[in-house]
């Protein structure tokens, strides 16, 4: 445990306002989030959005049917786009907390991991 008294703010640490840090970090918040938005918003009339960006929908269906398994309340997964036949046996944490919110509050899983995306993108600011 570091002594009283030596343990600065990280943000001050490196000669940078707190504030400074505040506000870049919701600025990258918001630029990670607005491609969403603007493709939500974006999505004609009869379609819906499924709240995934190029070039990797694909991996972004793999997580939203972890997200999706964990809802239903499994606990192990297994990967729905293969060909060879298995039992649930992936683990991912993540993906478990994100469906478990997804169905405690009732809020969309593509939502659920754009939260969970900008969180992220929070935590590791404030790591720094």
């Amino acid at each position: 445990m570091a002594p009283r008294g030596q343990v600065r703010d990280s943000a001050e640490k490196y000669g940078v306002s707190s504030a400074f840090a505040r506000a870049w970090t919701a600025a990258i918040v918001a630029l990670t989030v607005a491609p969403y938005l603007w493709a939500y918003w974006t999505t004609p009339k009869g379609y819906t959005y499924a709240w995934t960006l190029p070039p990797y929908v694909q991996d972004s269906y793999a997580y939203l049917a972890w997200s999706q398994q964990a809802a239903r309340g499994a606990l192990l997964f297994s990967f729905k786009y293969t060909a060879l036949a298995h039992e649930p046996f992936v683990f991912q944490p993540f993906f478990l907390i994100c469906g478990w919110l997804g169905r405690l509050s009732g809020v969309g899983l593509g939502l659920i991991h754009l939260a969970m995306k900008s969180l992220g993108v929070v935590l590791f600011f404030q790591a720094f």
